[in-house]
C-alpha cells in the first residue's frame, strides 16, 4: 500500500480474514469517487441560484468595457489640463492595463480575473467619487472641479463601477464554490 506522503509496506494482512473484500489502490479509489461525484453531484445551495454565474459574468464584462470607455473620456471630454501631467498619464496607463488584463482573465473564467476586476473597481470607485467631491463640499481633492459633462460622467461611472464590484464579488465566489465541488464552469 502507498500512502499520499510516505511509501508504506503492509506486513500484517490479518484484516482480510475479518473483512473478506478486495481492497482498491489509491488510483482506483480516486477514480471511483470522481465517477460517483459526476453521476450524483451534491445539491447546490439555494443562495447560489439567486443570480446565475453567466448573468454575473456578462454583467462584469459589460461593466469593465464601460469603465474602460468612461476612463477614456478624461482625454477627450475633460477640459482640465491636470489630466495631461505625467502622474495622471502613468496612473491612467496602469489602470487601463489592469482593466485589459481583467477583461482577458474574466473572458477565460479565472478567479484572478474576477479578483483583478474587483480590485480595480474598488480603486476606481473612490477616485470617481472624489472627483465629484466639490458637488457636496464645494472644495476639490484630485484636480480642479470638472465641468458639468465630467461631473455627470463621474456619477454614471460610479453606478457602472458599483455594478462591476457586485458582479465580480458574486462571480468570484460562485466560481470558487463550483471549483471546490469539482464542477466545470
Amino acid at each position: 500500500m502507498i500512502s499520499l506522503v510516505h511509501d508504506t509496506v503492509v506486513n500484517d494482512d490479518s484484516i482480510k480474514s475479518i473483512i473478506p473484500i478486495q481492497l482498491k489502490s489509491v488510483r482506483e479509489a480516486i477514480h471511483i469517487a470522481t465517477e460517483e461525484m459526476k453521476l450524483s453531484p451534491p445539491p447546490e445551495e439555494a443562495k447560489e441560484n439567486r443570480t446565475s454565474f453567466i448573468l454575473n459574468q456578462k454583467l462584469l464584462m459589460i461593466s469593465l468595457l464601460a469603465m474602460a470607455f468612461i476612463g477614456t473620456t478624461y482625454y477627450w471630454l475633460d477640459d482640465r489640463t491636470d489630466v495631461y501631467q505625467i502622474g495622471w498619464l502613468t496612473v491612467s496607463a496602469i489602470w487601463f492595463i489592469a482593466i485589459i488584463a481583467s477583461i482577458i482573465f474574466v473572458n477565460n473564467k479565472t478567479r484572478l480575473g474576477y479578483l483583478i476586476a474587483g480590485v480595480v473597481s474598488w480603486i476606481t470607485l473612490p477616485f470617481w467619487l472624489f472627483d465629484n467631491y466639490y458637488v457636496v463640499f464645494h472644495d476639490y481633492i484630485i484636480a480642479r472641479p470638472p465641468n458639468l459633462e465630467m461631473t455627470i460622467r463621474n456619477f454614471v461611472g460610479v453606478i457602472i463601477v458599483s455594478l462591476a464590484i457586485a458582479a465580480s464579488h458574486n462571480v468570484f465566489h460562485k466560481i470558487q464554490s463550483k471549483q471546490f465541488r469539482g464542477r466545470p464552469l
